[in-house]
């Protein structure tokens, strides 16, 4: 038997919010660990990466609650500075906001994260999340 094999009674420790998201996307008993990961990752790879969700939040800024644009630097991090509710703020973008911790940026370096989905709790920063239909349809 392979172990990978969920027909034949191996168990995956999901939680159950995890287990209602993933609903919608029904498997097969047949279907393995792998497959079940292959297509989650399908899907994520087809997702915009963080420089596109730059771009579009460079263009769109409005739209996500924030008032100004005031500097866009390459040459520093984080690139973003903006006015957000008469606050000049520290803004960085992820797709995903646990990258954020993964890149051990430290917190103290940026107040706002723009994402599109905020997947973990980030302490001392705010988490915007754009969702991916306003993403796709303003660009």
């Amino acid at each position: 038997m392979d172990k990978d094999d969920l027909s034949e009674g191996t168990t995956m420790n999901i939680d159950r919010d995890a287990k209602e998201m993933l609903k919608p996307y029904e498997y097969s008993k047949s279907d393995t660990y792998s497959d079940i990961v292959r297509g989650l990752a399908s899907v994520c790879k087809s997702l915009p990466d963080s420089s596109y969700l730059y771009k579009w939040l460079v263009k769109n800024y409005e739209q996500v609650g924030f008032s100004q644009l005031i500097s866009n630097d390459k040459n520093k991090y984080p690139r973003l500075l903006m006015k957000y509710r008469d606050k000049i703020v520290r803004v960085d973008v992820e797709v995903f906001s646990r990258q954020f911790l993964l890149r051990r940026i430290p917190s103290d370096t940026v107040d706002i994260i723009v994402c599109l989905s905020a997947d973990q709790q980030l302490e001392g920063v705010k988490t915007i999340e754009v969702p991916l239909t306003d993403l796709l349809e303003k660009t």
